[in-house]
């Protein structure tokens, strides 16, 4: 019985010996594991590229697809989450699959070329699966959300970065026809529908209030959010951006299908990784890779200061639209507008026409001084009206473009004849032919139309947006009558 006792005693002792050596150990479920795993393992950036290419985009997705596994970049620095939606009958590479599916981004020096060698994933908040198709709508808000509120609680970072990938056309997002007339955002061939900039917007907000809501340290907005698509960065997008992303970047112009060089990545990760580095690669690498072309121009703005600039630009606009008193002075202006004036124009009709902001209050400005000059005023404003009018289009005219020199964190732009220091577009109308306009604006871009979901930049400015009781440059300009 001793023996037993002792040996008894000798187990307790061993038992009690490796609670104590093991006792900083945790043995958990594998889920808790990897959740701990992940924590630890957070990285200084996680980017979400949104790859809508379920339309005729599809093989230059592919391309630039794997233009990110070949760009070198530091999978122990970044995450690179891609949901690339496919289309039918364009490109065959990689087995002709034409749903959607979610991949975490994976190096590629192996085997080069138009072959997708990332990690698929399953993504039960966008019901996707490495063993069925799913097809997803692009052009729907929710899945905005969804894969938002997905990446960024599975893959947390420092910052992030989302981009839009696609066809794009400034502020339009009504649906398409297929035709791609209008390159809307995430124009999806399968669901026949695109998604409006207020849509974008509000489905990002969404996704980012319910990880927040989650995890009230996280931030309530991108740090970063980039548009490879045509007319990416206008005052209209930038402005809608402003509650979603610190800084916004993209062309106002058209770019091709190449759109940007993801080799970017790689170059990024050599960097120090701040925000102002990512800014600067971006619009470096998109002004040489565009330098052949006339608006190769690449924009990154501090979307806190759009608001601001909004009122100033609205504030100018109502100056200068309060001196179209006649059919010379609103001639005048209009030919200004159509050859002097930085237009990035497709060149191609039926067509949408930006104008270059600094572009415009730099031409319109001195088209008025002009006509000033000319004795234009006289006839309808005393002298003393006339100074004081045109102290105020100058003061104000200043300060818009102190503001833009505040707002623009990275330019890159080509030497073109005809070229802005600071490359932001915004919509100046429809036109049929070469300075041939449509007869009315799209309802979408009137202030008192009655249509729902008009993008913030339409309620906001309301110098320059056309409405009919209004005063603004548009509305004068086009449709008002004079003698």
């Amino acid at each position: 019985m001793k023996k037993i006792k002792k040996l008894q005693g000798v187990f307790l002792l061993s038992l009690n010996l490796m609670n104590f050596l093991f006792s900083g150990c945790i043995f958990e479920n594998p889920k808790e594991s990897g959740e701990i795993e992940k924590q630890v393992e957070k990285k200084q950036w996680t980017f979400l590229v949104y790859m809508a290419a379920d339309n005729n985009l599809e093989s230059s997705a592919i391309k630039d697809f794997n233009e990110m596994e070949e760009s070198g970049f530091d999978e122990d620095k970044i995450n690179v989450l891609v949901l690339l939606d496919r289309a039918e009958g364009n490109d065959a590479s990689n087995g002709d699959w034409s749903d959607t599916r979610l991949f975490e981004l994976k190096n590629d020096r192996i085997a080069p070329g138009l072959t997708i060698s990332s990690l698929r994933l399953d993504c039960p908040e966008l019901s996707l699966s490495c063993n069925s198709q799913t097809e997803l709508d692009m052009a729907d808000k929710e899945t905005v959300s969804l894969f938002v509120e997905f990446a960024l609680k599975n893959y947390p970072a420092e910052k992030n970065a989302f981009i839009v990938w696609g066809h794009g056309s400034g502020w339009r997002g009504e649906n398409y026809n297929g035709s791609y007339g209008y390159k809307y955002f995430a124009a999806d061939d399968y669901s026949g529908n695109s998604i409006s900039l207020t849509d974008l917007a509000g489905g990002l907000e969404k996704g980012l209030a319910k990880v927040q809501n989650e995890n009230p340290e996280k931030k309530a907005k991108f740090d970063f959010i980039g548009f490879d698509t045509c007319f990416g960065l206008t005052f209209e997008t930038a402005l809608q951006m402003e509650n979603v992303a610190y800084l916004a970047g993209g062309t106002p112009a058209l770019e091709d299908g190449d759109g940007w060089n993801y080799g970017f990545l790689g170059e990024f990760c050599r960097s120090d990784l701040s925000v102002s580095s990512l800014a600067e690669i971006l619009a470096r690498q998109f002004s040489s890779q565009y330098s052949s072309y006339q608006y190769g121009c690449f924009s990154v703005v501090d979307t806190a200061k759009t608001s601001e600039l909004t009122r100033l630009f609205s504030d100018y606009c109502f100056s200068a639209a309060a001196l179209i008193k006649t059919s010379v002075v609103q001639n005048a202006l209009r030919n200004c507008l159509e050859t002097e004036v930085l237009c990035y124009d497709p060149g191609v009709y039926p067509c949408d026409v930006y104008i270059d902001v600094w572009s415009f209050v730099k031409n319109t400005c001195q088209c008025l001084g002009q006509l000033k000059n000319a004795g234009c005023f006289s006839n309808f404003l005393t002298e003393k009206t006339i100074e004081m009018i045109f102290s105020e289009l100058s003061e104000k005219s200043e300060k818009i473009f102190e503001l833009m020199e505040e707002t623009f964190v990275a330019v890159g732009r080509t030497n073109a004849e005809k070229s802005s220091p600071f490359p932001f577009g915004v919509f100046y109308g429809n036109f049929t032919g070469e300075n041939v306009p449509s007869l009315n604006h799209p309802s979408g871009y009137v202030q008192d139309s009655k249509v729902s979901g008009k993008c913030r930049f339409v309620e906001n400015c309301p110098g320059y947006v056309p409405g009919k009781d209004s005063m603004s440059f548009l509305e004068k300009i086009f449709y008002e009558v004079l003698e």
